[in-house]
């Protein structure tokens, strides 16, 4: 009948992926979540290094030096550059938590990360 309120009552599991949040019914083949301790400041590091590789894509003209003194971020914005070229599959394990402890963002900002990601897998821990 219209008007009558159906109560439906499941359990759930809360998937987050930055800002989208879904509800998952478990099925039968449903996999379990990935638990992990996700360090929020290294997925706040790992966006803003993003960000500043889009700083420095919509200003090609310039030099590194002179964006970065720009933007008060004279050291930082070549560690983050180089952050922002992290293999895509050691950026999901850093959101989904799955990275070694010793994986910090004080940890990437004062090391020197390697360009080949088969070497970042291997100096961070995932191989």
């Amino acid at each position: 009948m219209p008007g009558d309120l159906l109560l439906l009552t499941l359990p759930v599991i809360k998937i987050r992926r930055g800002r989208q949040l879904r509800l998952v019914i478990p099925g039968a083949e449903t996999p379990k979540p990935i638990v992990g301790n996700r360090d929020e400041k290294l997925v706040s590091l790992i966006a803003e290094a993003h960000q500043a590789k889009q700083l420095l894509l919509a200003n090609r003209a310039r030099s590194i030096s002179s964006i970065a003194a720009d933007h008060g971020r004279r050291t930082r914005l070549g560690k983050l550059v180089a952050l922002s070229c992290l293999a895509p599959d050691i950026v999901i394990a850093i959101i989904e938590g799955r990275q070694l402890p010793s994986l910090t963002a004080r940890a990437q900002l004062i090391s020197e990360l390697p360009l080949a990601w088969t070497d970042q897998r291997r100096a961070l821990g995932f191989v």
